[in-house]
């Protein structure tokens, strides 16, 4: 570990770490608090790597008696790194240490380490905090732990932290409610959504629109019908659209969702993404939704290969409903692709009679 070559050190502090046992800790953690450059890193790969809890209790207590403090954050690494959760009261301590790059990092490594007992301090971070660095780093961690079924606890405690926070703080935490996903999450960012601050605002409906269970619809649902921000407005249509096209919702369900976008649609661009998504669809309520567009000139093109999208899959079943909606499809298009589908279609619905 001392040679002149930088490889020959490199190979040898793995190595070390494969050996194993305390004097190779030791030795590891000497190279891991030395002068920032390749063999640090080097060294905190391979401390990271070293197997047995005794390395991590060592890189603890070289943490807490390290004067520097990019020799602390470069250990607390370590200690996330090898997901020594028996030292998280450790890391813990170190989130308020008096240097900053040390306080992000032990943040950082909560998220890997830390359990319910780290959630309210980290919560704590996210609504107080002004350094963005930290506030980054706790957001990160919370996002993790949510990813580590602690999201029910952590929009316990997130959602009622929402109250008197900077907007900064607020968007932040409402980036962490996305990831925690519950019914509790999704009230406070459909709360948050009608906030009269812009920047607030934005975050809350661009995670509804990102929400993956189907109860976020409604709240999307009102957007569409009463937000006077064309951006919102399409970015809360195209999240209904996404969660109707769930391959684990129903068809029906999935019309029902569409069916409520299409009447909160107001602008041809907004019908389109509607008309698009009931393509994917196969039910007669679908076919009269989209034939009820093919009289709109600003969409009619849309609809017909709606129209026809879904006849596809219905021909054979509900021939005379499918003739009817696709002959009246076939006079509104000039798409040769659509017009050709449409008479391909109108031939089964006859056989099948």
């Amino acid at each position: 570990m001392k040679d002149p070559d930088g490889d020959v050190r490199a190979a040898a502090m793995l190595a070390a770490a494969a050996i194993g046992g305390e004097d190779a800790a030791e030795a590891l953690i000497a190279v891991a608090g030395s002068k920032p450059g390749k063999d640090r890193d080097a060294a905190a790969d391979a401390l990271g790597k070293m197997r047995g809890k005794e390395a991590g209790a060592a890189v603890a207590v070289a943490m807490k008696q390290s004067s520097d403090a990019a020799v602390r954050a470069t250990l607390i690494g370590v200690l996330a790194a090898r997901r020594q959760n028996d030292q998280v009261d450790a890391v813990a301590a170190a989130a308020d240490d008096e240097d900053a790059v040390v306080r992000i990092a032990a943040i950082k490594a909560l998220g890997a380490i830390g359990g319910e007992g780290q959630l309210p301090a980290l919560v704590a971070v996210l609504k107080n905090s002004r350094d963005g660095g930290e506030l980054a780093a706790a957001r990160e961690a919370l996002t993790a732990a949510c990813a580590r079924d602690m999201g029910g606890r952590c929009a316990d405690l997130v959602a009622p932290a929402l109250a008197g926070a900077e907007p900064g703080n607020t968007v932040a935490m409402i980036r962490v409610l996305g990831a925690a996903g519950s019914r509790k999450a999704l009230d406070a960012v459909a709360a948050a959504a009608k906030s009269p601050s812009a920047e607030i605002k934005d975050a809350a409906v661009r995670t509804l629109a990102d929400w993956r269970a189907k109860e976020a619809a409604e709240p999307l649902l009102e957007i569409v019908r009463t937000s006077e921000n064309p951006t919102h407005k399409v970015l809360a249509l195209r999240g209904v659209i996404r969660l109707a096209s769930a391959r684990s919702l129903a068809d029906d369900d999935k019309v029902r969702l569409l069916s409520e976008a299409m009447k909160a649609a107001k602008r041809p661009e907004e019908k389109r993404e509607v008309l698009g998504g009931l393509g994917s669809t196969a039910t007669l309520a679908s076919l009269e939704i989209a034939a009820a567009c093919l009289d709109d000139e600003a969409v009619k093109e849309e609809a017909a290969a709606a129209v026809v999208q879904i006849a596809e899959k219905l021909a054979k079943r509900n021939p005379d409903a499918v003739r009817d909606a696709v002959g009246k499809a076939l006079k509104a298009t000039s798409n040769a692709g659509v017009r050709a589908s449409a008479e391909k279609i109108l031939g089964q619905a006859k056989k099948a009679k």
